[in-house]
């Protein structure tokens, strides 16, 4: 059985609103300790940690019990996977503000202080942490993200130097454990959508927050330092591919979807080759059959994003790219052929959304 706490809720008052630190754990009591202690190291004071566990077997609970008695525990009893874990974990906290972590990060003391500034702003609803790398400081992880018409998505601004001017810097999605949301714009749109299990739910999250009206935003000096573990692991790219599908199925409107056929299938030729020499084509194939499973379900969903949204994909996605932008994927086909391609598609087609 799941072990969980109820904390309830109460009404934060002054200029220092409660910040509900989440966690979501599984099997990183060796990342832990670090991410842990510089939480407690923070100069903004009024917080509180949540760590939602999710059936760790590695003594992540005990570590945490003894090391750190004052962070509340919510123990799942199987694993439930980042979307489901996260929005336990936002329903049990208190704050005004909702700061999402990942155990593999290390924060700069001054993180959560720049973290919600921007959210002075009413129509800020969320901002994103600038990441750099745990092992090479100099170099940025993650600063923002951009997300392609075709619904991939990567992050800004990858192994450029950490001192280059972002106080400007837009962002198209937030990365699910670098962010700081508003409580109240969450109770607008929704929570995480659970059926993402992992992976693409950050940028579910972040279409539907953008759909409402609001803003996302980049803070460039809340920094984190992240122990970057880049694999290619089949499961990963057929969690990523399968989400990648369901995220367009349920957020774009007809009209997009239409207009971005073409450049779709063609893609899908490209991916569907690579999983072939990667060794993940069953895995690619079985997220088409996953996706025509789970239709009747998005169809719902989109009927239902699509009557309360207050922004069309025009704006939403004026900002997106043309070209797909995987630094760690170095392809000539990809980057001769098909970016440019998809790049001028994406000018063409633009116009008429």
């Amino acid at each position: 059985m799941e072990e969980i706490r109820d904390w309830g809720r109460k009404v934060i008052t002054g200029e220092s609103p409660l910040v509900s630190i989440l966690i979501v754990n599984w099997n990183g009591k060796a990342l832990l300790g670090d991410c842990l202690t510089s939480i407690t190291s923070q100069t903004y004071r009024n917080y509180e940690i949540l760590v939602v566990d999710n059936n760790s077997t590695d003594g992540s609970v005990e570590y945490i019990e003894r090391n750190f008695p004052s962070v509340r525990i919510i123990q799942n009893s199987q694993n439930e996977g980042f979307a489901r874990a996260c929005n336990k974990g936002m329903l049990y906290s208190r704050g005004e503000y909702i700061a999402v972590l990942n155990s593999d990060m290390e924060l700069d003391k001054h993180w959560l202080e720049e973290l919600i500034k921007p959210l002075q702003s009413k129509s800020i609803a969320a901002t994103t942490a600038k990441t750099l790398f745990f092992d090479d400081r100099e170099k940025i992880n993650y600063a923002g993200g951009a997300v392609n018409f075709l619904g991939f998505a990567f992050p800004k601004h990858f192994k450029e130097s950490k001192d280059i001017d972002l106080e400007h810097e837009t962002t198209e999605y937030l990365a699910g454990g670098l962010s700081c949301l508003r409580r109240k714009v969450l109770d607008e749109v929704g929570l995480f959508d659970e059926d993402f299990f992992m992976y693409f739910e950050d940028v579910d999250l972040s279409y539907r927050i953008r759909a409402a009206g609001y803003e996302l935003i980049l803070a460039p000096k809340a920094i984190v330092y992240h122990k970057a573990d880049f694999k290619k692991m089949k499961d990963k790219f057929y969690h990523i591919e399968k989400n990648r599908l369901r995220f367009l199925i349920k957020n774009y409107s007809l009209k997009t979807l239409l207009l971005i056929t073409p450049a779709f299938f063609i893609t899908e030729i490209g991916v569907l080759l690579y999983s072939l020499f990667g060794g993940w084509f069953h895995k690619k194939v079985y997220s088409y059959l996953q996706i025509l499973m789970s239709l009747p379900k998005l169809i719902r969903q989109r009927r239902q994003s699509q009557i309360i949204r207050k922004s069309k994909d025009s704006q939403i996605m004026a900002g997106f790219t043309g070209a797909l932008k995987y630094e760690e994927i170095s392809n000539p086909l990809l980057d001769n052929v098909l970016n440019p391609a998809l790049d001028f598609y994406w000018r063409l087609i633009r116009r008429v959304l």
